[in-house]
């Protein structure tokens, strides 16, 4: 398309349906359907296509404004994508009207559809756009400006080496991400312009980029939102700055530190590099710690975390001293990212590699200063008897439906002694949205005497907007009379760290039994009592055991090679006899009828009476381990072979000799080892002919000739030499393996005949 070019079609449709409770029914399609969706007015007529279903998955939130039988808003405009019929989705801009057709008891839903690229027109102001063109043409930058209905008005240059068909940026324009990116990436695009029509002032994300040749890159990408005279948004101006560079360096990193980075981000304490007091490098831990997302804190001052400023200052005189000192500070308030408070410990060092950085551990001590703050402020023992444990106690009139609540009970969800709570609509939504209706449930079960018990766990919203995982216990008191319920009593426990805890529990077996795959290393359990095992996903997916429920001994048994079992019997018998412990190689046939040898380790436990109870252990296996101590076995034999063998590194220092080497030339092992091969020398061969020697070898990597060498007594005797060059995977030279035989005996054969 050429910069001057104009749409002057506007491609659009009327659709009209009507809603109940059970179905949905099109009344009508206006003809354009087929130029806009590529179906026929039939399709949609005789329900062979479903409007709902071409709606993109992402904006299931508009659907169920648009298809509810219930009328909260009864008109409006919104912006989605619908899949054509060629597969390729299609930027919509959209307006509906709800309406009540009483005789039918029907909702009425009228859509007026318009295709996105086609309302999108060029600017002619020629002036506006010669300094637009210049700064779409040299910035490094990927820039670009989008209407309301996301078609591109306007691109930077760069853009064309991403997109796919365009060759000039102007080439863009009328079109949207979905014409020019693969549909997952302008997915990802798309999400983020959402972020920017609902209203917020940035959208930020790194995301992938994928070039035309196919390169994967990375970009920080920002969008804006523009806004007319009125406030109304009208489109969004996005600038993408290629991070590709920074992403695979720090990839690279992560790669070299990856051991290091596995011990440290399964650590307890919070750790950060610092320099020059903001923060270059932070652990998992600390970011969790402080409520962020992985990576948010890159580049952040440190300034922000305190609460206090003269904390910050103490810390800022500490830098002084802290190379020979180091920084200790106990108990210092830090802020999180939702605007709570933490209590930390820190520890400083300097960090003697790098100049200007510095190592900074931070431990969480929260629950231990608020306990101690606790203390000091109760003042009723029965509050250091229930509040004490870090129990909130919970009061509620059901009468007269007023409740009351302890300062532990409020300070468990972030409130103050003195702090209002909310009330109304708010204190409604005091449950996080997925654990309200249970909670209902729950209370309602217990009233009605369903339940015995009163018990719930479920996340309560705290002051600042965040959640904490409570568990809340109470009993009802009833009239004695009627038994009607008059009040309920109860405490709720801050359950956050267990749950948090059996998160990382759930995710810590997630990792082991990645491990264990990964690794070929299985984990085996069997119950003497039971006579039953249970095995890892690693022994039957990797070490080819079969997939059994519950393997008995013998299921085991079956599998092991018929000339191992005797000896595996033996072993297990008498290691669970003797000191409960196994430690035995033995071969298998696996699923494929293949041999495979198997190191099983495994430990006993045993009753009071010192009977076995179960065994638990591991299963790797060692054939390749096997294998290779056969092929060493095999070497070794050769080389003790007749012939005298020597071997050398890639400089001619022997390094080893057999016997038939010290047999041949009086030479011990002792007197070769260390030595140049040239030690052998007659002095009976001119230079020539070891440049001609040499030249074969490394041309061929093998030479085989007569010559005459000098025994360690003096002696010169014919020789037979064979030099072969021993190479690694590069082809670089390592090492020369030289077979000799002295072939005195048959020179002298040859002179007598």
């Amino acid at each position: 398309m050429s910069p001057n070019t104009k749409i002057s079609t506007i491609l659009e449709i009327n659709f009209s349906i009507a809603l109940t409770t059970d179905s949905t029914t099109v009344l009508s399609v206006s003809d354009g359907v087929t130029k806009l969706l590529g179906f026929d007015v039939d399709d949609f007529l005789n329900n062979k296509v479903s409007l709902q279903t071409l709606i993109h998955w992402d904006d299931q939130d508009i659907v169920e404004t648009l298809f509810s039988s219930a009328i909260k808003v009864s008109s409006g405009e919104f912006n989605i994508r619908i899949r054509h019929a060629d597969r390729l989705i299609r930027c919509i801009k959209g307006h509906y009207n709800k309406t009540i057709d009483s005789e039918k008891n029907t909702v009425m839903l009228e859509l007026f559809l318009q295709d996105a690229k086609s309302l999108w027109q060029q600017q002619d102001n020629q002036t506006m756009m010669a300094n637009f063109n210049a700064m779409m043409d040299n910035t490094d930058d990927y820039i670009y400006f989008k209407d309301r209905n996301h078609v591109f008005t306007g691109a930077s240059q760069t853009l064309v080496g991403i997109t796919d068909p365009s060759e000039y940026w102007t080439d863009l324009m009328g079109k949207t991400d979905y014409d020019v990116f693969p549909e997952d990436y302008a997915d990802i695009y798309y999400s983020l312009e959402k972020q920017v029509f609902a209203g917020i002032d940035i959208a930020q994300e790194i995301q992938k980029t994928l070039d035309n040749h196919g390169n994967i890159g990375w970009v920080d990408n920002r969008k804006y939102p523009m806004r007319n005279y009125n406030g109304d948004i009208i489109g969004l101006f996005g600038i993408a700055r290629d991070i590709t560079d920074a992403v695979i360096q720090r990839q690279q990193m992560d790669g070299l530190l990856a051991e290091q980075s596995t011990i440290i981000e399964n650590s307890l304490v919070g750790i950060v590099t610092v320099c020059d007091r903001k923060i270059i490098w932070s652990n998992r831990t600390f970011e969790a710690m402080l409520g962020y997302d992985k990576g948010e804190l890159n580049n952040v001052p440190t300034h922000q975390f305190y609460v206090y400023e003269e904390d910050y200052q103490s810390i800022s005189d500490a830098y002084a001293n802290i190379k020979s000192e180091g920084v200790i500070k106990n108990e210092l308030e830090f802020k999180c990212k939702d605007g709570s408070h933490i209590w930390v410990d820190i520890r400083g060092s300097e960090q003697h590699n790098k100049q200007g950085e510095s190592s900074w551990l931070f431990v969480d001590v929260t629950e231990r200063k608020q306990v101690e703050l606790a203390l000091k402020d109760s003042e009723y023992y029965w509050k250091f008897a229930i509040e004490g444990s870090g129990d909130g106690v919970w009061d509620w009139d059901i009468k007269n439906d007023v409740k009351t609540f302890s300062k532990q009970w409020k300070a468990i969800l972030g409130y103050g002694e003195f702090d209002s709570l909310p009330t109304g609509i708010e204190w409604e939504n005091r449950f996080h949205p997925d654990d309200t209706l249970h909670a209902e449930k729950t209370m309602q079960a217990y009233l009605c005497g369903i339940e015995p018990t009163y018990k719930l766990e479920c996340r309560m919203k705290c002051k600042d907007g965040s959640y904490r995982w409570v568990l809340s216990r109470g009993m009802v008191v009833k009239h004695s009379e009627d038994d009607i319920p008059l009040r309920m009593i109860g405490t709720i426990s801050d359950i956050t760290e267990r749950k948090q805890a059996e998160q990382r529990l759930r995710e810590s077996e997630q990792r082991v039994r990645l491990s264990q795959l990964y690794g070929g290393i299985g984990t085996w359990e069997f119950n003497f009592l039971t006579n039953s095992q249970i095995w890892s996903e690693a022994i039957t997916q990797q070490l080819g055991f079969p997939d059994l429920v519950n393997p008995t001994w013998e299921d085991f048994l079956a599998i092991v090679h018929p000339d191992d079992r005797s000896m595996l019997i033996t072993e297990v018998e008498q290691q669970v006899s003797q000191d409960n412990s196994l430690d035995v190689e033995y071969r298998i046939l696996d699923t494929q009828e293949k041999v495979r040898w198997m190191r099983s380790i495994g430990k006993v436990d045993v009753d009071s009476a010192g009977n076995p109870i179960s065994m638990q252990g591991t299963v790797q296996e060692t054939t390749r381990q096997k294998d290779a101590e056969h092929d060493q076995h095999i070497a070794a034999t050769a080389f003790e072979s007749q012939e005298g063998m020597m071997v050398t590194d890639a400089n001619n220092i022997i390094l080893r000799v057999n016997k038939a080497f010290t047999t041949i030339t009086g030479y011990s092992s002792e007197d070769a080892i260390g030595n140049k091969s040239n030690m052998l020398s007659s002095g009976r061969h001119d230079p020539i002919f070891f440049d001609d020697m040499w030249a074969e070898i490394l041309t061929n990597s093998y030479w085989e000739g007569e010559l005459w060498n000098k025994r360690k007594n003096g002696e010169l005797y014919p020789q037979k030499l064979t030099v072969t060059a021993v190479k690694d995977s590069n082809n670089i030279v390592t090492n020369y393996v030289g077979t000799l035989i002295d072939i005195t005996k048959s020179k002298q054969a040859e002179q007598e005949i």
